[in-house]
């Protein structure tokens, strides 16, 4: 795997060694499915939850409580992990994962949608999921955006915490974004102001996250590790497409040749040979 590559729109979640073949999402299925988790007893993940600085996955960008990092995710990337599971809400960035979740994690059951097959273990949730094939897709659209959604409750929860917040936005382009920090950060795009330099080679950059991935270059940091053969990783980004590589999982594909990826960056490069 190449350390060089690019964020995409997935991350991947906690790994096994007992099931290196199997993606359970990302770092952001792990952190938005906290709420759930958060009345069990099970000390597996409360003590890493509090351990650990929540980094985006998508982007790069680090917060403190994980609250920030769900209210980021919910605000800056909403629709990137569009493939939700209708049975425990997690959301994923591809149909592939979504299927190896659902094989892993919800089983066959005893309910089956007569309309499109899908199986579930619960009746509740399968009643909710009968209700979808009632309702008219121009009902499923968010008429702000244009985004569909599989259910009136992903529609609604969608626009309450999308379009309902307050929103700096830029003059210079448009953009909304609802965090501050990242709006300021994002004005120093446009200006050019690059406040953050490197204490080794004098380089600047407009976000002090920017700085610290680009000092590790120097210093020689790898803080993130495969847990499946201990390569290590200055970008949790880079962890991330290697993981998909580990289980196989190729979410960006070429819309010329149909061919698939496991970066961004290696999309992009394959892209080019079409011209």
């Amino acid at each position: 795997a190449n350390d060089n590559d690019q964020p995409g729109p997935s991350g991947v979640g906690k790994s096994s060694v007992d099931s290196p073949g199997l993606v359970l999402a990302d770092m952001l299925e792990v952190q938005l499915r906290t709420s759930r988790d958060s009345s069990s007893s099970s000390p597996e993940w409360k003590p890493k939850l509090r351990e650990r600085k929540f980094a985006c996955t998508i982007c790069g960008e680090s917060f403190n409580h994980l609250k920030l990092l769900i209210d980021h995710a919910n605000d800056v990337h909403d629709g990137e992990y569009r493939h939700k599971c209708e049975e425990c809400r997690t959301a994923f960035s591809s149909k592939r994962t979504l299927r190896a979740h659902r094989k892993e994690v919800h089983p066959a059951g005893p309910y089956k949608c007569a309309e499109c097959e899908k199986v579930f273990q619960i009746e509740s949730v399968f009643k909710k999921h009968q209700e979808t094939h009632l309702i008219s897709p121009e009902d499923l659209t968010c008429h702000r955006c244009d985004r569909r959604y599989a259910s009136l409750t992903l529609l609604k929860s969608h626009e309450r915490k999308v379009h309902r917040r307050n929103y700096y936005t830029c003059d210079t382009c448009g953009k909304q974004i609802a965090d501050l920090q990242n709006f300021q950060n994002h004005l120093r795009v446009h200006m050019g102001e690059k406040p953050f330099e490197c204490s080794y080679c004098e380089k600047r950059f407009t976000n002090g996250n920017l700085l610290r991935i680009h000092e590790r270059v120097h210093n020689g940091e790898k803080p993130y590790a495969c847990d499946l053969c201990d390569k290590r990783f200055t970008q949790r980004s880079s962890l991330t497409v290697h993981l998909r590589r580990h289980a196989g999982e190729k979410p960006y594909v070429c819309p010329v040749c149909e061919k698939s990826f496991a970066s961004k960056s290696n999309l992009n490069a394959h892209v080019k040979t079409h011209k």
